[in-house]
């Protein structure tokens, strides 16, 4: 569907050239610092963007395999001890979670880390996460977003709008990414404190380091990629997918 102002521009032509996210889910989006603010156990001061910067994420994955990724590497950090982290989870709205003995992760934290990936995704700045708080005459990325104020608005809601969205989907990642924390074990090997995963955990995360695609999904890819080897087992993975 095209978006068009009252001259007949598509307006969302104009956005996909200011689209913020234009170097995928990277730190290097990033317009804030980010700074981890908690009470115990949680680490008061540590640099979630500094953390985040050295980390190099698999482009060929989605933004929210991704984002589940980094959180999970996050949330190792996040406590001392550090497996006090896996007394938390991140509870659907509306769900107070099956296992009544952990926590809700604490509303501040979860805004930072949900706030974080947003940044990283290009989502990070004022016009798009604090419009009430921008004086948008004075903003040069308001200004790129079109040529007349009613474009630049229409713009920027979209993007606002997708940040929304997002939000929603950074969510959903950070409850993953939990989940999988609660099932490492954090003891001792080779003499060296770590967190340790079992043979499944491994191979669910190898899985997503090459693209994060299930069996069917992988052959659904296969048969695009090279549409004259179909057979019947890539039938019915399209007839799942499609």
């Amino acid at each position: 569907m095209k978006l068009l102002d009252k001259r007949g521009t598509n307006v969302m032509q104009k956005i996909s050239t200011h689209r913020p996210g234009r170097q995928g889910f990277s730190s290097t989006n990033c317009k804030q610092k980010w700074l981890l603010h908690g009470e115990k156990p949680f680490k008061q001061g540590l640099d979630l963007g500094s953390i985040a910067s050295r980390r190099f994420p698999n482009c060929a994955q989605s933004p929210s395999v991704q984002a589940t990724s980094l959180f999970r590497h996050l949330l190792q950090k996040l406590t001392d001890p550090p497996s006090a982290i896996q007394t938390y989870a991140v509870r659907v709205t509306g769900n107070a979670g099956r296992d009544r003995k952990l926590q809700t992760l604490p509303d501040d934290v979860q805004t930072i880390l949900i706030d974080l990936s947003l940044d990283m995704l290009g989502y990070g700045r004022p016009e798009i996460s604090c419009p009430a708080g921008v004086q948008l005459e004075e903003s040069r990325f308001f200004s790129s977003l079109g040529n007349t104020y009613d474009e630049r608005s229409t713009a920027r809601n979209v993007l606002i709008e997708e940040r929304e969205d997002w939000r929603k989907q950074m969510n959903k990642s950070l409850q993953v990414a939990l989940r999988d924390v609660r099932n490492y074990v954090y003891g001792e090997k080779d003499g060296v404190y770590q967190w340790i995963k079992n043979s499944r955990q491994k191979r669910g995360e190898e899985r997503e380091d090459h693209g994060g695609l299930d069996p069917n999904a992988a052959m659904l890819q296969s048969a695009v990629n090279n549409p004259t080897r179909l057979d019947l087992d890539t039938y019915i993975a399209m007839a799942i997918y499609c």
